[in-house]
């Protein structure tokens, strides 16, 4: 079974918090390339660079270019048979890269740009989404430049008061239940202290406790 090659690709984005000059220089550093070169990839859009390598070649390629500040994506090569590969390609494919240091190449062609509308994944390494099958018949859309209108909704009947009427002020309501229980408490033994007088008659009052008996207790003589 043979093994799957991959091509790498720019995506036209950085990792957050990257300048774009910064990541121009990296690249131009870490392939080696005048920077007027490199700055021809930062379009915005998907830029192939590097052709037929393998996976485990793929995945230090795309270590070094994230420290560098590029997000890069693979896809499958696909080999045209019109299409001789180049010294460069063939040194590439049949070698990886050192492991210890950073992808590096000395040829300039090792740089090329995918024609345009070039897919960056193939179908097999895109991640499909089943549509979800949702009743939309129910819903609407209603321009921002519209007026909403709403729904009249019938309008509630208005009571009829007529047996209603409002009494004078102070006037009792007759037909005002009132469901209060009156109170009627035994008061014949409360009365009131004339003012002035003493709460407390003299058999209540509390006595003041006796003198304590101190006999026993002497006084030393002082030195």
């Amino acid at each position: 079974m043979s093994l799957t090659n991959y091509d790498i690709y720019f995506t036209g984005n950085l990792v957050e918090g990257t300048a774009t000059p910064d990541a121009q220089h990296g690249l131009a550093k870490l392939f080696k390339l005048p920077e007027e070169k490199v700055v021809k990839l930062f379009n915005g859009k998907p830029q192939l660079l590097k052709r037929n390598v393998t996976k485990a070649q793929a995945l230090q390629y795309k270590s070094a270019l994230h420290q560098v500040g590029l997000l890069v994506a693979f896809k499958a090569h696909n080999p045209s048979p019109t299409t001789e590969k180049t010294p460069d390609q063939s040194h590439h494919t049949q070698s990886s890269p050192d492991t210890s240091t950073k992808p590096q190449t000395t040829n300039n062609d090792s740089l090329s740009l995918a024609p345009a509308g070039t897919n960056v994944l193939s179908d097999d390494e895109r991640h499909h989404i089943e549509p979800a099958d949702i009743d939309t018949s129910t819903i609407t859309l209603t321009s921002p430049f519209m007026e909403t209108v709403l729904e009249e909704l019938p309008l509630t009947p208005t009571p009829d008061t007529s047996h209603l009427s409002i009494a004078a002020i102070g006037e009792d309501i007759e037909t005002l239940q009132d469901d209060t229980i009156p109170l009627n408490p035994d008061i014949s033994a409360i009365n009131l202290t004339p003012a002035g007088g003493e709460l407390l008659p003299d058999k209540q009052k509390i006595a003041p406790p006796p003198a304590p008996d101190t006999s026993h207790i002497t006084l030393s003589e002082g030195n």
